[in-house]
């Protein structure tokens, strides 16, 4: 399986940890990792309504999608090169696009970052 680690934009100076994006074997999972109960600063993604729930599946796609483009993207070439890509690989492309994407409230990272903030519940 593979992860990656779902935060916010930095807020008060510091990123906060929202939630977990796993693979395994070509299936994406989504799940928050908030706690128990909300923290003040929760952020909820419009693609996840539902903060108690695992996403999986097709319920992932449409949260892949803004953060990748698609292969069909007409400049893709011009963005696998500087990843390192020589074809399409949608999870090398999600390490690569998720520090500095262009959504504006979820940002991807293989490790958590030094002092993002964590929810304990």
């Amino acid at each position: 399986m593979r992860k990656l680690f779902v935060t916010s934009k930095p807020m008060g100076g510091r990123r906060r940890l929202i939630g977990e994006l796993t693979e395994e074997n070509g299936e994406y999972t989504f799940e928050y990792k908030l706690g128990g109960k909300l923290p003040e600063w929760y952020l909820q993604l419009d693609e996840f309504p539902d903060l108690t729930k695992v996403y999986k599946g097709a319920e992932v796609r449409p949260f892949i999608e803004r953060m990748i483009p698609k292969p069909s993207f007409r400049y893709i070439e011009d963005l696998l090169k500087p990843a390192g890509l020589e074809k399409y690989d949608e999870w090398r492309l999600l390490i690569y696009c998720g520090p500095h994407n262009q959504r504006d409230d979820a940002f991807l990272f293989e490790q958590i970052p030094q002092g993002v903030l964590r929810y304990d519940g």
